[in-house]
């Protein structure tokens, strides 16, 4: 998994992210990450970036989708 260059947080840095408020003890087991505002210009279909998502303990966002906490 690549790092994008552009203006906009790719999955790479969402992970990376993930990864830096775990170390700094900001998240716990009941912490939900998910991941939005995808484009369909990333060429992957829903359930390709689900199965990516969630090898990375991701929840992949769609229309309609709601959380409760």
């Amino acid at each position: 998994m690549n790092k994008v260059d552009g203006n906009h947080m790719s999955f790479y840095d969402n992970v990376a992210i993930k990864n830096k408020m775990n170390e700094m003890g900001l998240t716990d087991e009941k912490t939900i990450f998910v991941s939005s505002h995808f484009s369909h210009n990333s060429g992957l279909l829903y359930d390709e970036m689900n199965a990516i998502g969630m090898k990375e303990g991701f929840i992949t966002a769609y229309d309609g989708l709601e959380l409760t906490f």
